[in-house]
């Protein structure tokens, strides 16, 4: 029996922590690329939506296993320019961060010495009601990359001493439990937002596992405020897709 080619649908198809499609789309790939597909944007979020109606909201998750490997995805959707969107903490100053300020993603993470701020420089603001694919990504130990909608922002450290996340404190998503814990945050990291995230969250993946929202949702120690499973469609009509790989 002969091949034949493949006639469907599909979505994120993402390479060594880039995305394939996004390149293609946006012609970034040149002359190698010879394509006979159309591309559209999916108007809802693919699983486990969830919906945080204000910015003093919070879910608290147990800690990232991020020694060696971490892979995180989630899609967002947001009016909003600034907000806290996860932070975790651990032994030697280590954390990880993910913000929206002024519009831009900002990823900020520490491994016990330097304090790294890797952030996007989009034309035209992230909060502007359209899709956009963000992925985070260290491919080796001394080196990680930010893109944004195919745009690439590198970081290189000149240090080998410190390479292993130690992550040992709870995976907030959406913001803390309280104020002052922004306030103790921001006095040891490059974090700027003194509020949490509002907006939509969806097909949260932490290393290839999916968090049990509808547990979350119903426990006072892993969740607070207003927060409820599912987003209407005018919320959710544009998405952010952020894929985080550590090594």
């Amino acid at each position: 029996m002969g091949l034949s080619s493949f006639s469907g649908q599909m979505q994120q198809l993402i390479i060594n922590g880039k995305s394939y499609f996004e390149l293609i789309n946006n012609g970034d790939l040149g002359i190698s690329v010879n394509k006979t597909i159309s591309f559209s944007r999916a108007d809802l979020p693919h699983k486990y939506p969830i919906n945080i109606k204000n910015n003093k909201s919070w879910l608290k998750l147990p800690k990232i296993e991020a020694f060696h490997i971490l892979i995180v995805q989630f899609h967002f959707k947001t009016k909003e320019e600034n907000g806290l969107i996860l932070y975790n903490s651990g032994q030697n100053s280590d954390y990880i961060a993910v913000e929206m300020v002024d519009g831009q993603i900002h990823y900020m993470f520490s491994l016990g010495k330097e304090k790294i701020l890797i952030k996007s420089k989009s034309k035209e603001k992230l909060n502007d009601n359209k899709w956009h694919l963000v992925t985070i990504w260290r491919p080796t130990k001394t080196n990680h990359e930010l893109s944004v909608d195919s745009l690439i922002y590198k970081f290189s450290s000149t240090y080998n001493e410190y390479n292993q996340f130690n992550l040992i404190d709870p995976l907030y998503i959406g913001g803390f439990t309280n104020q002052s814990m922004y306030q103790t945050v921001i006095s040891k990291s490059k974090i700027v937002s003194s509020y949490g995230f509002m907006g939509c969250l969806a097909s949260i993946e932490i290393n290839g596992r999916v968090p049990d929202f509808d547990d979350i949702l119903k426990s006072n120690d892993k969740t607070s405020g207003s927060i409820t499973k599912g987003c209407d469609s005018k919320m959710i009509k544009n998405c952010i897709i952020l894929k985080i790989f550590l090594r």
